[in-house]
C-alpha cells in the first residue's frame, strides 16, 4: 500500500512473489497504490500478482491478507506498516531506514533489493501457519503497546511536558 515509486521498491516484491510462486509457494501479491512504476509493475505481473491501483479502503484488503510486505529503501513512519500491524498481519520489511524500527523483533527483515531473500521469507511464512500467526499476533501487540493513538498521544504529552518543565526552570522570569 503506497506509492509505486523507486523509494518503495515494489518491483522487488513483485519479482520475489513471482519467483516464490514459480517454486510452488501459494502466494498472491496484492499491489496497492499508483505512481511512476505502475507500468513496470504491470509488465512484471503474473498470475501471482494483482495490481490494484490506488485504493481508499485498505481495511478489507488487510482483512483478506495473511502477510504484509514493505520492501522500501527508506521510510519515515509508514502508515501502511502501522495499519498492517494493527490488523495482525505477519510483517516482512526490508532493512532500509524506518520499517525495521517499526516492527522491531516482531517481524522478518530482509536486505533492501534482495528479491531472493524476500522470496525465501515469503515462501517460509506461506508454508508455516504457526509462525505466520505468531508474528501477526506479535505485530498487533507491538502496535497496541507503541503506536495505538492513546499510547502515542501519551508519549507526545510526556515529551511536551518535559520540554515545558525544562523551559520553565531555565527561562528568565517574565516581567
Amino acid at each position: 500500500m503506497g506509492q509505486l515509486e523507486e523509494r518503495k521498491d515494489p518491483l522487488t516484491a513483485i519479482r520475489a512473489v513471482n519467483s516464490a510462486a514459480r517454486d510452488g509457494a501459494p502466494l498472491t501479491l496484492l499491489v496497492v497504490g499508483d505512481g511512476p512504476l505502475r507500468a513496470q509493475a504491470e509488465s512484471l505481473a503474473t498470475d501471482a500478482v494483482r495490481i490494484l491501483g490506488h485504493r481508499r479502503d485498505p481495511e478489507p484488503l488487510l482483512a483478506a491478507s495473511d502477510i504484509f510486505v514493505m520492501p522500501s529503501v527508506r521510510e519515515g513512519q509508514s502508515i501502511a506498516v502501522l495499519e498492517a500491524m494493527r490488523a495482525g498481519l505477519a510483517m516482512v520489511v526490508s532493512d532500509g531506514a524506518g520499517n525495521p524500527d517499526a516492527i522491531g523483533d516482531d517481524g522478518v527483515v530482509v536486505p533492501v533489493g534482495d528479491s531472493v531473500a524476500l522470496a525465501a521469507a515469503l515462501s517460509r511464512l506461506a508454508a508455516e501457519d504457526g509462525t505466520r500467526h505468531l508474528l501477526g499476533e506479535a505485530a498487533r501487540r507491538r502496535f497496541q503497546s507503541l503506536f495505538a493513538p492513546e499510547v502515542f498521544l501519551g508519549h507526545m504529552r510526556a515529551v511536551y511536558e518535559a520540554v515545558l518543565a525544562g523551559r520553565g526552570s531555565a527561562a528568565p522570569p517574565a516581567e
